[in-house]
Formats: C-alpha cells, structure tokens, sequence
C-alpha cells in the first residue's frame, strides 16, 4: 500500500501457492481447476483496476 500511496501507481499481488499439496493424482487435478479460475480472477480484478484507473486520468 505504501509504494501505490508515494507513486500513484497501482501495485498487485496475489498468491496461488496451495498450503497443503500432495503430488497425487488427485489434488494435481484439483489444483489445477483451482488455479485456472484464481488465475482469472487475479487477472480480471487487474484489468477492471487498470481501466478503471484510466477512466479517471483526465
């Protein structure tokens, strides 16, 4: 937050690491739905806040 507040420049992070993995079958399955739909949410809350932004730069 501080480096967006002293540059005016929007700043993201997002962590897709899951805390517990397994290298089973099943949880690569799981895992790899799971980080296609995060993924796309990270990118899209990006991109809505990048145009946002330049909606208001007049």
């Amino acid at each position: 937050m501080r480096v967006q507040l002293d540059t005016d420049v929007p700043v993201f992070s997002a962590v897709l690491t899951p805390h517990h993995f397994h290298g089973g079958e099943e949880h690569v399955a799981f895992f790899k739905e799971h980080f296609l739909v995060k993924g796309a949410e990270a990118a899209n809350a990006c991109a809505d806040t990048v145009a946002k932004l330049s909606a208001l730069v007049v």
